[in-house]
């Protein structure tokens, strides 16, 4: 009987032990988090490069005539009627006007050497009566201008005209390069024979330098 006893005790532990204890659970998968993209730098145009055809550069040891109108033979102005300098008229008007200016601690040096100091503003589009200047020659010569873009990031087109009977024909562009505040560009047109000229931009302002005729 007292085996008995002792019998049912352990049977009766063992099913509290055998009910009571919990099922071992596999833990459910955490999901991996999405790995978080790399920020970029967003893009960014290229800065235009400076740049002048050496066709267009005036050969040092040229022997033969010549004339020039340079911006640091010129006095600061406004011009807002007729400036004759050197047989080259600068034209402006009142509400359209021209600017010859110092360029202060920054000169611009041109491929070929030559230093400027001063600048001729046309300070936008121009015509034949304002913000151009006109010029003459007696033959087929070439035409070269140092100029820049009044902007840091725009080139921009000097246009050459011929002038007959009052009407301006097209004869050449020149490339009006960026304004590094260092240095000049240079351009070269032909100009097909004697005659009455003209230097306009085309749009927006441009700096002119030096205008060399051979």
């Amino acid at each position: 009987m007292k085996k008995l006893f002792v019998i049912a005790i352990i049977l009766m532990a063992f099913l509290f032990v055998a009910c009571g204890s919990k099922p071992a659970t596999t833990p459910a998968p955490v999901a991996a988090k999405p790995a978080t993209p790399t920020p970029t730098a967003p893009a960014t145009a290229p800065k235009p490069s400076f740049q002048v055809d050496p066709a267009a550069i005036p050969a040092k040891d040229y022997v033969g005539d010549e004339i020039y109108l340079s911006a640091n033979d010129c006095k600061a102005w406004t011009i807002d009627g007729e400036k004759e300098v050197e047989g080259f008229i600068m034209k402006g008007t009142a509400e359209k006007p021209m600017n010859v200016e110092p360029l202060g601690k920054e000169p611009r040096t041109a491929p070929d050497g030559e230093i400027f100091d001063k600048r001729i503003k046309l300070n936008g589009t121009g015509g034949l009566d304002f913000r151009s200047v006109t010029f003459s020659v007696a033959k087929p010569s070439k035409l070269y201008v140092y100029n820049n873009s009044s902007s840091k990031t725009e080139a921009r087109t000097l246009v050459v005209s011929q002038i007959i009977d009052g009407a301006l024909v097209e004869v050449g562009t020149i490339v009006a390069p960026i304004d590094d505040t260092a240095n000049a560009g240079i351009g070269m047109v032909e100009l097909p024979g004697a005659g009455d000229y003209l230097i306009t931009s085309k749009k927006s302002g441009i700096n002119i330098y030096m205008i060399l005729i051979r």
